[in-house]
């Protein structure tokens, strides 16, 4: 190589440093290094989602679960001479990153178990219609949770109330019951020890295999059985003999009903008529959800409910089962540590719907079975804004490295009395961000 080809090269690579050099300084900033979205902003992304996964799991939408202020705020009244004005007076608030905690007392309130959560699903082409309130309870706080990171514990799901509490197994509440061998021996445990690791990870092949197994009556406890409300309720045997967990079940189901639109004047809704379908069965229940709300849309249906002794709530209805290490009936909830983490992971926020959904504003207050009408009831968005401030504080400080905080919201809903939902047409998730406490 002679030494005016080295010069050559040297110039050649001296002129391309200088060019580098040149570009980095006058390219102006680097871009920012950006992190995960704002809560308030992936919620409504995800709520904004109507598509699905190969597998039929919806990509969009969120979960959501409604509390009683007293389960949350131990003193509170429904009604009372002196409500309360402040978070402060409320006591122990619950500490929702404990499951085991909200489990116990939504099971002391509301007659529930351990085994079961009640969920809403909503989406934009879905009403924003949530369970609540009803004599004695405002239910006026929920916690949104990810469908996605709890879609492997949702046991069955309802297109409308259901009266999950009287599908529990066997013994309908009655724990004198429960270790009845002519009861067990029929429906199984009402304390199952649920191995999840039959169908986790498993797919749809694998939960209709579990479904078909005689274990699977356990998710009855979930709130997935046949009802009953003075005699035996739940699952004798394979919850594929009851859950539409086939393409052909679940369409011939929504179809006759569809041309029965007269069911539900009667007591379809409290009766096995009323059936759930399997998580791999979405879609469908979604479109079956909607046409079903579009005819139970009316004071009719509400008022012929309540005259029956039931009730016209009219929310689609996603049920989760919570598996617990092995306890006794009297036994508080103990929860196993597997969910308590996916519990914690699916949580993303805290909102109050005091706004629309308290039983002392107007609309409600006059309702002869779920408002409140007296100078001396206590439902309001003051100290429920307070109270999810306080929730929402207290589960950030228990948050793992790593993991983004979550916010409280104001949500307006659905009430109880709103009627004029429309098929074919989206919502908005009308979400307001509260300041931090």
């Amino acid at each position: 190589m002679t030494v005016y080809t080295i010069l050559y090269i040297a110039g050649i690579l001296l002129f391309t440093m200088f060019a580098i050099l040149v570009w980095y300084h006058t390219r102006g900033p680097p871009p920012p290094i950006r992190g995960p979205p704002p809560p308030i902003t992936y919620i409504k992304s995800r709520y904004n989602d109507l598509s699905y996964s190969d597998d039929g799991m919806p990509n969009g939408g969120v979960l959501v679960t409604m509390l009683d202020t007293t389960v949350v705020c131990p003193n509170y009244q429904w009604k009372s001479k002196i409500c309360l004005k402040d978070s402060s007076q409320c006591g122990t608030i619950l500490d929702i990153s404990d499951i085991n905690s909200l489990q116990t007392r939504v099971r002391e309130g509301a007659s529930t178990d351990c085994y079961s959560l009640d969920t809403t699903y909503l989406r934009a082409d879905m009403p924003n219609y949530v369970f609540g309130p009803y004599e004695g309870a405002d239910m006026t706080i929920g916690i949104i949770l990810d469908v996605q990171k709890l879609w492997d514990y949702i046991a069955c799901m309802f297109p409308i109330d259901s009266g999950s509490i009287n599908r529990y197994n066997c013994t309908c509440r009655d724990l004198n019951r429960c270790d009845d061998p002519t009861c067990t021996s029929q429906y199984g445990s009402c304390t199952p020890d649920i191995n999840p690791e039959q169908w986790i990870g498993k797919g749809a092949e694998g939960w209709n295999k579990y479904l078909q197994s005689d274990s699977s009556k356990d998710i009855a406890m979930a709130g997935c059985g046949k009802i009953g409300f003075s005699k035996a309720c739940g699952l004798t045997g394979p919850a594929s003999d009851w859950i539409l967990h086939t393409d052909a079940a679940a369409l011939s189901h929504t179809n006759d009903v569809i041309t029965s639109n007269d069911l539900l004047k009667n007591d379809w809704v409290f009766t096995d008529n009323n059936t759930p379908f399997s998580k791999y069965q979405w879609q469908t229940w979604v479109e079956m959800t909607k046409t079903i709300y579009q005819l139970a849309d009316n004071k009719e249906f509400t008022e012929l409910q309540s005259k029956k002794g039931h009730d016209g709530y009219r929310e689609n209805e996603v049920d989760i089962i919570v598996p617990n290490k092995h306890r006794s009936p009297t036994d508080p909830c103990m929860v196993t540590d597997e969910f308590r983490k996916v519990w914690m992971d699916s949580i993303l926020g805290v909102f109050t719907n005091a706004n629309t959904n308290c039983s002392n504003i107007e609309g409600i207050a006059t309702d002869p079975t779920y408002g409140c009408n007296s100078p001396d009831c206590c439902c309001g968005v003051d100290i429920d804004v307070q109270i999810v401030q306080e929730i929402v504080s207290e589960f950030n400080k228990k948050l793992p490295p790593g993991r983004d905080p979550i916010h409280g919201y104001k949500l307006d809903t659905v009430n109880m009395l709103n009627f004029g939902w429309t098929m074919d047409t989206l919502s908005t998730l009308d979400l307001k961000k509260l300041p931090p406490k």
